[in-house]
């Protein structure tokens, strides 16, 4: 998969839209992640909140990472599972701003 999805990450100029309902970077990916927000890259993030996730233990892998991608300056939405009617339209669950009150206290 990696040999895939390499060529996108090295070779994006302006902006890095990574969506995965299971993603757990490691430390070498949120190395580089950080390395292209430094350059002036904006780094985004959409995954799984641990309530709309079936696999807990990813979560928790991934949850490892959060505070070091936030505080590098990588923007990460957790979606969490609701239905239509219960939110307003164009809503995230969970926006940068709130993890990082979250996390980063």
């Amino acid at each position: 998969m990696r040999d895939h999805i390499n060529p996108y990450l090295k070779n994006g100029k302006r902006e890095l839209i990574l969506i995965s309902p299971y993603f757990v970077p490691g430390d070498r990916s949120v190395k580089a992640l950080i390395d292209k927000v430094e350059r002036g890259i904006d780094v985004e993030v959409i995954t799984n909140s641990y309530l709309s996730n079936n696999h807990s233990v990813v979560h928790a892998a991934y949850s490892r990472y959060r505070e070091a991608l936030l505080a590098g300056g990588a923007k990460l939405y957790e979606v969490k599972r609701s239905s239509r009617k219960e939110r307003p339209e164009d809503s995230v669950a969970l926006t940068t701003r709130a993890l990082k009150a979250a996390y980063l206290r």
